[in-house]
């Protein structure tokens, strides 16, 4: 009803039947007041669809609308933020907030004060960020066409989740790296046991009281010992985003901060000393030139990498979007193959020059000047 302005506080007060409420396709501009519902209904549902001019949900938006779990569908919005206690007092089982395309920012403490939720989905929304509170119940997490959500939020807030579908597929290596250090130390100590089911022998009482003692300890482990023990995740990494940093072994990160030192300083001297110095600018001094220029911007290449695996270590997923689609991802691209070209192509000249000269070596009108190669 887009003639609806206006919801007057205490519309909805004393609603102790109410299971589905729904305010869709509206005018109002000013949230409804929801905290004086105080159903007794066991689990509420609550739509809130296309209502454009609504840009922001308060704190305490839903205080007083049930004591019990509340299913939230808020859905084609023109939310754009969501304050601080916004879901205070509420039990959350399901929080959809697909498809609020205006939406940019999530409070941290949006969550506090909540149950919940266990179902979060923010697709298709402008967000560039999660709230590090309040996702510890999360099991499944939806992000997808989430494109300004480039990093995630500590991981030790979404300690419980099972599944996500995100946008990025160098997200889904944080959660299967996480997750699997988490459960390294639980594993280890299974190893005797595993070792022991293999050869069909039966576990010692001191074999079983370690499981116990395990699943104790880890209550969210299931042992078994072909088990898997990743988040589901989607999309999958692939080899345009792996699993590991951009430098990706110990001696590979090293080798590239030796060769960068040289590359720089070696051909940088070179550079100095021909254009610098009192000789004569011959043919070959100036091909010499244009290789070392070349070695240089290989250089800056290799700088480019260098910094960016030190700034990304262990958390690339974090910034591999950032770079992937940056100006640095760019530069470093054209560096590598402007200098690639160029020293192929002085090299082939270089080779010319010296059969020409060669080969005319007695005809000194025949040798070549600047002219020829500039």
């Amino acid at each position: 009803i887009n003639s609806l302005r206006f919801i007057e506080k205490g519309a909805f007060t004393d609603l102790p039947k109410l299971e589905y409420l729904s305010i869709s396709n509206t005018g109002i501009a000013h949230f409804p007041d929801f905290t004086t519902i105080s159903s007794l209904s066991p689990n509420i549902i609550l739509d809130m669809a296309d209502n454009m001019e609504i840009d922001i949900i308060p704190a305490n938006s839903f205080q007083g609308i049930t004591e019990e779990y509340v299913d939230m569908n808020l859905v084609r919005n023109g939310f754009k933020e969501i304050k601080s206690h916004a879901f205070n007092g509420t039990k959350l089982n399901t929080l959809v907030l697909r498809d609020n395309w205006y939406l940019r920012n999530i409070q941290e403490d949006a969550f506090e004060g909540a149950t919940g939720p266990t179902v979060l989905d923010v697709s298709s929304t402008a967000l560039r960020s999660l709230p590090p509170n309040g996702l510890r119940q999360v099991k499944f997490l939806k992000a997808s066409h989430a494109y300004a959500l480039k990093s995630l939020p500590p991981l030790e807030s979404l300690a419980e989740l099972l599944e996500a579908e995100l946008t990025y597929p160098s997200h889904c290596c944080a959660f299967h790296t996480w997750r699997r250090k988490q459960r390294e130390s639980a594993l280890k100590n299974l190893t005797k046991f595993c070792d022991l089911m293999n050869t069909e022998i039966d576990p010692t009482a001191d074999d079983t009281s370690l499981i116990n003692d395990i699943n104790f300890q880890y209550p969210d482990l299931e042992f078994d010992c072909l088990s898997n023990p990743f988040v589901k995740c989607s999309p999958k990494p692939d080899a345009f985003n792996p699993c590991e940093d951009l430098l990706g072994f110990s001696f590979l990160r090293c080798l590239t901060w030796i060769i960068t030192v040289f590359a720089v300083a070696g051909n940088l001297a070179v550079l100095v000393i021909l254009l610098i110095g009192h000789h004569k600018l011959t043919v070959s001094r100036f091909l010499m030139c244009n290789l070392a220029f070349a070695d240089l911007c290989m250089g800056l290449y290799l700088i480019l990498i260098a910094f960016m695996d030190y700034h990304s270590r262990h958390e690339y997923y974090n910034h591999a979007t950032d770079w992937q689609t940056g100006p640095g991802c760019g530069i470093a691209g054209f560096l590598t193959v402007f200098a690639s070209e160029l020293s192929v192509y002085t090299l082939t000249v270089i080779s010319l020059e010296r059969w020409h000269t060669i080969t005319n070596a007695m005809h000194v009108n025949k040798r070549l000047r600047m002219h020829h190669v500039t």
